[in-house]
């Protein structure tokens, strides 16, 4: 990705994600920023799937059924988080975080090292 392209990505993110209004906005933003910025609109995406798996799964729970024997039944899913792994999901958003951010801090660090060089 070019320095450009991700400066582009990173206002179309700012616009789109977190509310910025100006450019102004963007300009002053420093790269640490705009990484916790990233995980924390990630992290609050799993919170929000949390919430939406959680009430499918009560809806689920209060229909979902299996034979136990022959007359009685049992909760295909016993516990929440058998049907959702609220943990499982925040440590992708982790490691994501960490893999992108590594790599997007490396290419600008590169970017910005063949810019003094030019000057």
């Amino acid at each position: 990705m070019t320095f450009e392209k991700l400066i582009e990505k990173i206002t179309e993110d700012c616009f789109r994600f977190f509310g910025f209004r100006s450019f102004d906005e963007v300009d002053r933003l420093t790269f640490p920023e705009y990484e916790l910025l990233c995980k924390a609109h990630k992290l609050s995406t799993v919170d929000k799937d949390m919430w939406v798996h959680k009430l499918a799964y009560l809806n689920f729970m209060a229909k979902a059924s299996r034979k136990a024997g022959k007359t009685r039944t049992k909760p295909v899913y016993e516990t929440f988080d058998k049907f959702y792994d609220y943990q499982k999901e925040l440590e992708k958003v982790e490691r994501e975080y960490d893999t992108e951010r590594n790599e997007r801090f490396l290419a600008i660090s590169r970017k910005m090292k063949e810019e003094r060089r030019e000057e």
